[in-house]
């Protein structure tokens, strides 16, 4: 699998651009509160004047603004494999995930087992084991059942990989999380499936994180 590019957000300028929509606002609640008379008509005339106005100098900030923004810097990141042998089907890029792969059926409850692949910068000296510690202190996941973690290896790679259980959906489900660290970035592979079925995968689970590497 090529390394996806993905691109660092800019810096957005709509908020100088409502003006217009929340002068609009103020005219339609003064006629509201307001009797209909000439004096009141020529007083709303010279407030949607003042609005266009504004509307107007809002706009040529925003120009004036994103003319100075800088452009987006592009994230690149290291060339890496990952795979999902069938019949799991190949899902590609998902919300923030750069990869997806799920069962191809459902569970007679819906779900879907799946794995998938994020990344995202760490300070320098963050090991595998540490960047999982910490998420797993993290404030959403504070009630989730420890199920253990080790030292493994994939491929080329070093890592960790460490099983916990939580019921953010509703119902439990059971997650093996395999992480890999490198040059200040991490990778992890997520996998899950409802705990009384995760047994059952487990084995899949391993051997699609088994399949990552950032090989040479």
């Amino acid at each position: 699998m090529k390394r996806p590019q993905r691109a660092r957000a800019g810096k957005a300028w709509w908020g100088v651009l409502a003006l217009g929509g929340v002068g609009a606002g103020l005219i339609a609640t003064y006629l509201l509160h307001r009797s209909a008379s000439s004096a009141i008509a020529e007083e709303v005339a010279g407030l949607e004047s003042r609005v266009e106005a504004l509307q107007a100098r809002a706009e040529a900030l925003a120009q004036q603004q994103a003319a100075l923004t800088p452009p987006a810097e592009e994230e690149w990141l290291p060339t890496y494999r990952i795979e999902c042998a069938a019949p799991w089907r190949e899902l590609g890029p998902i919300g923030q995930g750069l990869w997806g792969c799920q069962a191809p059926e459902p569970l007679p409850n819906g779900f879907y087992p799946n794995c998938n692949l994020t990344s995202s910068q760490v300070e320098a000296g963050v090991t595998a084991q540490s960047y999982y510690d910490a998420t797993i202190r993290s404030p959403q996941l504070a009630a989730a059942r420890q199920r253990g973690g080790r030292a493994v290896r994939l491929r080329h790679q070093a890592a960790y990989e460490g099983s916990f259980e939580h019921e953010l959906g509703g119902a439990p489900l059971r997650v093996l999380a395999t992480v890999v660290t490198l040059d200040q970035r991490s990778f992890v592979i997520t996998c899950s499936a409802p705990s009384p079925s995760f047994d059952e995968f487990a084995p899949r689970f391993r051997a699609i994180a088994g399949t990552f590497d950032l090989g040479e």
